[in-house]
């Protein structure tokens, strides 16, 4: 039971919804209704209006009041607004004031009928594109036009008129004009039955065709079937009653039907077909073909008397034919007598005889390639043993040089072994050389002129030129290369000024050489060449040698925050350039500036714009002269700023030490060799194992280390036995008394037998038949093992020393690269002081040999093989990328061409941390702030609009000036507040 006037606002649901016909009529006030539109099924009567209190804004713009619902006359003139009267509202002629109207208010179209216009036009001209009205029209005086009546011209028809006689009617018709000619003598008409007798007559006609005329055109046509006099001849040559030709079967059996019989063959029944073999015989084809005998006689034979052959005088009779072996012969014979062309190998390959012709002709004789250079004296080349041992050859005629590896032609002449230089021959794989660059020599000559400039401007000399090499003044520009000390210099118009970067700077350059490659093309020599490519280092060097670095100042909690630390402790570097960025509007009224020593510093700072406003910088280059008690502060509010502390540049630290970062460089595999035996490092680095390597580092033991160099397969042998080496160690004495009676041990080694029977009751002999094959080796190795003896001091040192030897032993590979670089290792010793330092902190290089790691996959464990930690860091070569071990995976972020993070494109998977009051900001203005002050997270739109959140594109909260909208459906609880407003609607 609900007792009445105890129900309240929060006990009812925000979704109730309560049904009208719940509520009392009139029960709700008027001041309980909301404000806002009424609902549109609410209607409002005229007697809910108060008379008066409608105003313009009440009326809807598309309202369209009915124009009966206003009072007549009740809109006066001046409530009219300007435009063109509609359509339906007529205008009468008492509305129009007289002498009102003018030519612009008349339409083009009007078509005023001319009825209605008084014809008075005074001076005017009257002009239409229609035409006169109809009816007579009485024009006083002349009428002229400047163009046609009626399409036609009137001037031109006129005079065509004057030229018609009087009294002409219409034009005659054909057949009036024709029985006139006719009717007319002398007319030579051409009547009808003319006509007739010319259409029958063909194209081209001449005079009547003759028999033989029309018997030609007939055979000629083609389709006539004409019957011709060959054809009549044809058949006047087959026999009566012929058919169709004869097959070959019919002749066959037309012949057989009638064959000679042998009696008539033997008789005459052949004679003057057919010659029988007595007459053959006889001679009966003498006088019509030649038998073998007279063919033999007449014709050609090379035994024959009309034949010449091979030796054979020669005739130039054309009663002779000549075989093809003295056609050779006699070609010889002529060019033996007029000379000929002789190919040789070289310049000592000259004939012993004299290859001129046998009737003084010149012979050329070709020199294929020259083996030395041939200089001339005056114009005379002489070649000892030119033509064999003792026969010297002699060249005339020369004009130059002869090159060694060019051919060259020479003519003899009547002196043995003298020759007249005819012309020099290109080598061919040049002239190939030159025709396979034809388009650069064709580009060359056509560009000659660059190229002779070239030659003048650039010149090589150990001393400074003092004209260009055209004898002409020298120019600004003109290029000298110094090649005493190999300086590149230029003039300047006065003196050659060097281009070349000093040494010091070539050093600090050659340090970053390793990052560069070139190729070069130098192409035509009008083409640029080839630039250089980095392989990506350059970038990251670059970055650094900009000296500049930039920082983003904030202020919070009374403190600089320096990208996004609070009030760190900065270290500089010396000439670097440094910019704070104060354009955050958290620096305004908080001036950044630096002091030096209590005052205030100002060299090399340079401020830019105003703290908090966009653009705003401090700007400061720290000199070279580091300045004292170096710091930043706020010139308003102390406290705010730290410390500076100013170091010398990094880069030209490291460029002054570029020698020793080279040979550090040049020994990186033994480097790398040695970081990977830190731990062993660490023991050499023990007080105890310093004394030892001193000892090692005397001349006598390094002597020794070379002669153990030189049996390092035997050292192996000895080091995979350690442990008895071990217990041969242990024994030195009595293996040093082995070693002197080294004599009785090989008669013992050739004693094996017994020895074997001695191992059976000796523990010594024992352990020595374990390691028989060591032994062995010993034994072949006796002068080595002997020079040991003869080093018992040291030896016993070693043996004392064990602990550190089975060590080395085990790092053997790495003693002999040691050995092998015994003056590094000697430079080591002289660096003591240094090592020992290395030793002392040799936790923290192990710490950083487990820490870093490079490798082309993510490692599973650190350096040492234990599980990997926070922080963690390795170098992928595959991506070229650092990465960082965040507690459970590897981290991408450092490449080789770029910083933690792009410009664009970066897809980050995990979360990116900001401390307090450290913005992530967004916009060019930063117009967008997000943040946590310490005490709430906040979304601060700083920038121009308005704060708004969307979904899909649409928004559903929008944060103005003036307060908050949302659009759509919101979703409550429980509603509570004073001022709660409900806008119900209609209520029913």
């Amino acid at each position: 039971m609900i007792a009445n006037g105890t129900i309240v606002n929060a006990d009812i649901n925000a979704s109730a919804d309560i049904q009208g016909s719940k509520l009392l009529d009139d029960s709700v006030t008027l001041d309980k209704l909301g404000s806002g539109a009424l609902p549109t099924d609410i209607t409002v009567a005229s007697a809910n209006l108060v008379d008066g209190t409608i105003v313009n804004a009440d009326i809807n713009a598309s309202a369209d009041i009915a124009g009966t619902k206003l009072a007549d006359d009740s809109v006066p003139l001046a409530k009219l607004g300007s435009g063109a009267l509609p359509t339906d509202i007529t205008v009468a002629s008492a509305n129009l004031v007289d002498g009102t109207i003018v030519n612009a208010d008349v339409n083009s179209s009007a078509a005023i009928a001319g009825t209605k216009v008084t014809p008075a036009f005074g001076s005017q001209n009257v002009s239409t594109s229609g035409t006169l009205a109809s009816g007579a029209q009485t024009v006083t005086g002349n009428i002229a036009v400047s163009g046609t009546v009626d399409g036609r011209d009137v001037a031109a028809d006129g005079t065509k008129l004057d030229g018609i006689e009087s009294g002409a009617t219409a034009d005659q018709t054909a057949a009036e004009i024709r029985t006139l000619t006719e009717a007319a003598t002398d007319s030579n008409v051409f009547t009808d039955a003319d006509h007739t007798k010319l259409n029958g007559i063909e194209t081209a006609a001449t005079a009547d065709q003759t028999d033989a005329e029309i018997k030609t055109a007939y055979e000629n046509n083609a389709n006539t079937n004409e019957f011709s006099d060959a054809e009549q001849s044809k058949l006047a040559g087959i026999e009566t009653a012929a058919t169709a030709d004869q097959t070959a079967a019919e002749i066959k059996t037309l012949l057989q039907s009638d064959k000679l019989t042998l009696s008539e063959m033997n008789t005459t029944s052949l004679d003057t077909r057919y010659f029988t073999e007595t007459e053959l015989t006889n001679g009966a084809l003498d006088g019509r073909y030649y038998t073998e005998t007279e063919a033999e006689a007449k014709f050609l034979r090379q035994d024959s008397s009309e034949t010449i052959a091979s030796g054979v005088s020669w005739s130039n009779s054309d009663a002779f034919v000549a075989t093809t072996a003295a056609i050779n012969a006699r070609i010889i014979d002529l060019i033996d007598e007029v000379g000929g062309f002789t190919a040789i190998a070289n310049q000592t390959s000259f004939p012993t005889t004299n290859p001129q012709g046998a009737t003084g002709q010149s012979a050329i004789l070709s020199i294929a390639s020259t083996t030395a250079t041939l200089t001339p004296s005056g114009t005379t080349v002489t070649i000892p043993n030119g033509a064999g041992s003792g026969n010297t050859v002699t060249i005339t005629g020369v004009p130059s040089v002869i090159p060694q590896n060019f051919g060259f032609l020479v003519e003899s002449t009547s002196t043995t072994h003298t020759y007249t230089f005819h012309r020099l021959v290109p080598i061919a794989t040049q002239v190939n050389t030159i025709a396979s660059n034809v388009t650069n020599i064709a580009a060359a000559g056509a560009n000659v002129a660059d190229i002779n400039n070239f030659a003048d401007i650039y010149q090589i000399s150990g001393s400074a030129p003092t004209q260009r090499v055209d004898g002409s003044s020298l120019q600004e520009g003109d290029l000298w290369f110094d090649n005493s000390n190999d300086n590149l210099r230029v003039w300047d118009g006065s003196q050659f000024a060097i281009i070349t970067p000093s040494q010091s700077v070539l050093d600090d350059v050659a340090i970053l050489s390793g990052a560069i490659t070139y190729s070069e093309d130098l192409g035509l020599i009008t083409a640029p060449t080839t630039t250089g490519t980095s392989n990506g280092s350059l970038d990251i060097v670059a970055d650094i040698l900009e000296d500049e670095v930039s920082f983003t100042v904030t202020v919070a909690g009374g403190k600089f925050v320096i990208d996004g630390v609070s009030a760190p402790a900065l270290t500089l570097y010396k000439g670097w350039t440094y910019t704070f960025d104060v354009s955050d509007n958290s620096t305004s009224g908080h001036p950044l500036r630096f002091k030096s020593g209590g005052s205030a510093y100002s060299t090399g700072v340079v401020v830019t714009g105003t703290q908090g406003s966009a653009g705003a910088t401090v700007k400061l280059t720290v000199p070279e002269t580091q300045p004292t008690s170096f710091q930043y502060y706020c010139t308003n509010h102390s406290g705010m700023g730290n410390t500076i502390t100013v170091k010398d540049d990094p880069i030209k630290t490291v460029a002054d030490i570029n020698t020793e970062i080279v040979a550090v460089a040049n020994d990186s595999t033994d480097i790398g060799a040695v970081a990977a035996k830190a731990t062993e490092i660490g023991r050499l680095g023990t007080a105890a194992a310093v004394a030892d390597l001193a000892i090692l580092g005397t001349n006598a033991i390094v002597a020794d280390m070379d002669t153990l160099a030189d049996i390092s397969s035997n050292i192996t042998t000895v080091a995979n036995n350690d442990s008895n080496v071990t217990a041969v160690a242990n024994n030195s004495s009595n293996i040093n008394s082995a070693v002197s009676n080294a004599t009785n041990i090989n008669a013992a080694v050739n004693n094996s037998s017994n020895i074997n029977t001695v191992a059976g009751i000796s523990s010594d002999v024992t352990t020595v038949a374990g390691i028989s094959a060591n032994v062995t080796t010993v034994a072949n190795n006796n002068s080595n093992v002997t020079a040991v003896a003869g080093n018992n001091s040291n030896i016993t040192a070693v043996a004392n020393n064990s602990t550190n030897i089975n060590a080395a032993v085990s790092n053997a590979s790495n003693i002999n690269a040691a050995v092998s670089n015994a003056s590094n290792i000697n430079s080591a010793v002289s660096n003591a002081t240094n090592i020992n330092t290395v030793a002392g902190n040799i936790s923290d290089v192990n710490n950083f040999a487990d820490q870093y790691q490079i490798a082309n996959s993510n490692p599973t464990t650190d350096g040492s093989g234990n599980a990997l930690a926070a922080g963690d860091l390795y170098f992928n070569t595959s991506a070229n990328e650092l990465r960082v071990y965040n507690g459970s995976q590897w981290q991408g972020g450092v490449t080789a061409t770029g910083s933690l993070s792009q410009l664009s494109g970066n897809v980050f998977t995990g979360d990116n941390r900001y401390n307090n009051n450290i913005k992530a900001k967004f916009g060019n203005n930063s117009d967008l702030q997000i943040f946590f002050d310490t005490s709430d997270s906040i979304i601060n739109a700083s920038g121009a609009g308005n704060l708004k959140l969307q979904d899909q594109g649409n928004t559903k909260l929008e944060v103005t000036s003036s307060g908050v909208t949302l659009t759509g459906t919101v979703t409550a609880g429980t509603i509570d507040g004073t001022n709660l407003q409900l806008d119900f609607g209609t209520l029913s």
